[in-house]
């Protein structure tokens, strides 16, 4: 039963200090670092589809896209923390595709406005890009760091999870070569063995 209201207290948390974002921003990111963790027992998109769900509140951001080139090539959105729509999708891709430098945007979507900041996404000898915004302004500095960070840490598990792609696929095709090579010899071997107790087909 609840207390009566002239004995229940109003407790108010204030609000987060830049440090202590910046400090829970870090361990967030730490937390997703273990590539090999994210990865195991999920194909590429399923790492993606996991790592959009995970970078908002990462990051501390209500807006958060990226795109990874490639064949074909990869692209996430994640809006108010939740995996964004198709519509939002496109539109956050045709207002991205005008922006010259890529580093820093007021992005106007959905009816709202973000401030932005961007970074690349290294993959090998190919760059994707990662975008992160929120309502209210970002720190040039500390954000500008984060996010870059993200972004290496989405290079690097997008390219761990296409190893391990690549290393399920190659041992799918050596277990399979295995079982049909193994078919057709297991009764060859049986009639030789068979010819063996007839003198007459011994040659």
């Amino acid at each position: 039963r609840a207390a009566p209201a002239e004995d229940r207290e109003l407790i108010v948390e204030p609000p987060a200090s830049p440090d202590d974002r910046l400090r829970r921003c870090v361990r967030d990111l730490a937390a997703l670092a273990g590539p090999p963790s994210l990865c195991i027992g999920r194909s590429p998109d399923e790492a993606l589809d996991t790592l959009i769900e995970a970078l908002p509140t990462a990051l501390d951001c209500d807006l958060v896209y990226f795109s990874i080139p490639g064949s074909p090539a990869q692209e996430r959105v994640a809006v108010d923390r939740a995996a964004g729509t198709a519509e939002q999708l496109a539109e956050v891709r045709a207002i991205t595709a005008n922006d010259d430098d890529g580093a820093n945007a007021t992005v106007f979507a959905a009816g709202q406005r973000w401030w932005c900041i961007g970074a690349e996404v290294p993959l090998g000898t190919k760059r994707g890009r990662l975008l992160a915004g929120r309502r209210t302004a970002l720190d040039a500095e500390t954000d500008r760091v984060l996010i870059r960070t993200a972004a290496n840490l989405i290079g690097t598990i997008v390219e761990t999870a296409n190893v391990l792609e690549a290393a399920r696929h190659k041992d799918d095709f050596l277990a399979m070569l295995g079982h049909e090579l193994r078919n057709p010899l297991a009764p060859i071997v049986t009639a030789v063995d068979l010819m063996k107790f007839n003198p007459s087909v011994q040659r």
